[in-house]
């Protein structure tokens, strides 16, 4: 009889202890996967930006800021779930960007940020585009992050 109980409490631990090595390495295995992702979504609002940015400043140079505008918002429309607009470094009005000038500093010696924004629950990539303007430019490009909530969701269940 002590052996049995012995023998249950074996095996009742040994089950905890598998189900805890479960749970540990499925929690490494979500955050793997959402670090992926995540890289995955800045990896395409990049390329996207660099090639708008390159499609923007040809059409700048040639046609003007006008038709640069409807380039962009043309090209934006295409994309699907991105939003991409037009944005002044140093705008006080319409073209303000979504984040702070201060989040925006990098971009003086790197031409492309990214910033989660969680209060709005968006990522948010800007890539400077060089044009004739004495200003500094960007293009913003907006992600949602509720994509990388749904595959966070569906890994756990």
């Amino acid at each position: 009889m002590q052996r049995l109980r012995l023998t249950r409490k074996f095996i009742a631990a040994l089950v905890v202890g598998v189900a805890l090595v479960a749970l540990v390495q499925a929690y490494f295995d979500l955050q793997r996967d959402t670090a992926a992702f995540d890289r995955q979504l800045r990896a395409e609002a990049t390329a996207l930006g660099r090639a708008l940015g390159r499609g923007l400043a040809d059409v700048w140079q040639r046609d003007g800021e006008g038709a640069a505008r409807q380039f962009l918002d043309s090209a934006a429309s295409k994309s699907g779930r991105l939003q991409a607009r037009w944005i002044w470094l140093d705008s006080t009005n319409t073209d303000l960007p979504r984040v702070t000038r201060e989040q925006l500093l990098p971009l003086d010696s790197d031409p492309v940020v990214t910033i989660r924004n969680e209060e709005r629950h968006l990522l948010v990539t800007y890539v400077r585009v060089e044009i004739p303007e004495p200003r500094v430019g960007a293009i913003e490009i907006a992600q949602s992050l509720e994509q990388l909530d749904s595959h966070v969701q569906a890994s756990l269940r």
